[in-house]
């Protein structure tokens, strides 16, 4: 028996953070961790094949900038895929439409983790439209693995906001 899909699905997101000073070695403990890891990984089956790719690394930017972590996300895929710049044209659109784009890559490509280096740089407002909370969402929609890193000003920024914090 071939068991392709489950009925079971997570009502929550899981997801870890390497927290510490600047200059601590928390990315070199993250490479060192995923060194190994395979990139992507192709799976034969009866009825034919797909791309799974376990792992997708970016990095948050500056002010929030979601449109161009979703372009590093796209870059990402294209880079393993050796795609051009297929994913990275799919996102000339509105930050809604490319966090739809974003879940069905993650869920076509059976993505595990999303590794998101410096996740201070967010805004953490649930009123502003370049917040953290579109990740949530994602995670929320997909059950996606995040792993973050950041230095501990993070901690202040988050934790007043228990959704945030448990995220």
């Amino acid at each position: 028996i071939n068991i392709l899909s489950s009925a079971y699905r997570s009502h929550y997101t899981n997801g870890a953070s390497l927290i510490g000073p600047p200059g601590t070695g928390k990315t070199t403990a993250l490479m060192i961790t995923i060194k190994d890891m395979p990139r992507a990984i192709l799976h034969r089956n009866g009825y034919g094949h797909y791309i799974q790719i376990p792992i997708v690394y970016t990095t948050a930017f500056a002010n929030s900038n979601l449109t161009a972590l979703f372009l590093s996300f796209a870059t990402y895929l294209d880079t393993i895929l050796d795609s051009g710049d297929f994913h990275k044209k799919q996102l000339k659109s509105n930050l809604g439409k490319q966090s739809e784009r974003i879940i069905s890559w993650i869920r076509m490509y059976h993505i595990g983790t999303w590794i998101i280096e410096e996740i201070s740089f967010f805004t953490f407002s649930s009123d502003a439209s370049n917040s953290f909370e579109n990740i949530v969402t994602i995670l929320q929609e997909t059950g996606v693995f995040l792993f973050c890193t950041a230095n501990q000003d993070v901690l202040d920024k988050i934790g007043h906001n228990l959704r945030l914090a448990r995220t």
